[in-house]
């Protein structure tokens, strides 16, 4: 499974799309940015494996590339 994602970094600044992403999110979907590990756990409780964490250049996104366990 391919999921086109903001994956925080801790210690990296990490610009956003706009001011307001955080606000947005957690008012309209009760979502949140997460980390690789963080990632890997709720891809984990679907039944998949995280194999890679790809940042796309220029972009605020990466590729995070996950499979079946």
């Amino acid at each position: 499974m391919l999921v086109v994602e903001i994956v925080v970094r801790p210690g990296k600044p990490m610009g956003h799309p706009h001011l307001m992403i955080d606000l947005e999110m957690m008012v309209t979907l009760g979502g949140r940015e997460r980390t690789e590990p963080e990632f890997a756990a709720v891809l984990s409780r679907a039944g998949l494996t995280l194999d890679k964490v790809t940042p796309i250049d220029g972009s605020f996104f990466s590729v995070v590339e996950a499979r079946r366990v």
